[in-house]
C-alpha cells in the first residue's frame, strides 16, 4: 500500500464516516411463526419424498406458494434499523457507566440498554418512540440489535470482505482468498 503524506490523510479524515449497520425486524411475529410452521411441512414432504427432492411436488409446491405470500405481506411489516457506530467518546461513557460485575468482561451487557436506542439513525424516531422500540421485541430481535452495535462499537474497523462477492467474481479455475490484513 502506497505511503500517504499528511495532506492527504487530513483529507481522508474529512471525509470519514462513521460504519452503519442495518437488521430488518418483522413487527408480526404471527407471521414468521406461520412461515416457520409451513416451512417444517414441507421438510416433512421432504422426509417422505427424499428422492424427488421436492422437484414437481405439487404439494411442497403449494405450501411454497404459500410461504412467498406470506413472507410478501411480512415485507410490509418489517422495518429496516440501520444502526451506526457512535463516537469514540461516547461509547467510552457509555463503557464506564456500565461497569461488569465480572472482572473478565469489558462492560456490562446492560450496555446495549442505553447503546442500542443511540446507534439507531433510521428509522427516523422521536424521543418516545425510540425508547419505546425496544419493548416489544423478542429475545432474539434484541440481541441482532445489540449484536450489530457490538460489532460497530467494538469491532475492527477493517473492511469486511465478502466470500460470496469473491467466488462471483473469480473464474472457474481460481480460488477465493481473503487479502491480508491492509489490502
Amino acid at each position: 500500500m502506497p505511503k500517504k503524506e499528511v495532506k492527504d490523510i487530513r483529507e481522508l479524515l474529512q471525509q470519514r464516516t462513521r460504519p452503519k449497520m442495518s437488521v430488518s425486524i418483522c413487527l408480526r411475529g404471527d407471521l414468521t411463526a406461520e412461515i416457520y410452521r409451513l416451512d417444517e411441512k414441507v421438510v416433512e414432504l421432504g422426509k417422505e419424498n427424499f428422492d424427488t427432492r421436492l422437484t414437481g411436488n405439487a404439494e411442497a409446491k403449494k405450501i411454497a406458494q404459500q410461504i412467498e405470500q406470506i413472507r410478501a405481506e411480512a415485507k410490509d411489516f418489517t422495518i429496516e434499523v440501520v444502526l451506526q457506530a457512535l463516537e469514540r467518546k461516547q461509547w467510552a461513557d457509555l463503557v464506564a457507566k456500565h461497569k461488569p460485575q465480572d472482572k473478565g468482561q469489558d462492560f456490562a451487557p446492560s450496555i446495549y440498554n442505553d447503546a442500542v436506542p443511540a446507534c439507531i439513525v433510521e428509522p427516523e424516531m422521536d424521543a418516545d418512540t425510540r425508547d419505546k422500540f425496544p419493548e416489544g421485541l423478542t429475545q432474539g430481535q434484541w440481541e441482532e440489535l445489540a449484536g450489530a452495535v457490538h460489532a460497530l462499537n467494538v469491532g475492527d474497523g477493517a473492511v469486511p470482505f465478502s466470500r460470496l462477492a469473491s467466488r462471483a467474481l473469480r473464474g472457474p479455475d481460481e480460488t477465493s482468498k481473503q487479502p491480508a490484513p491492509g489490502e
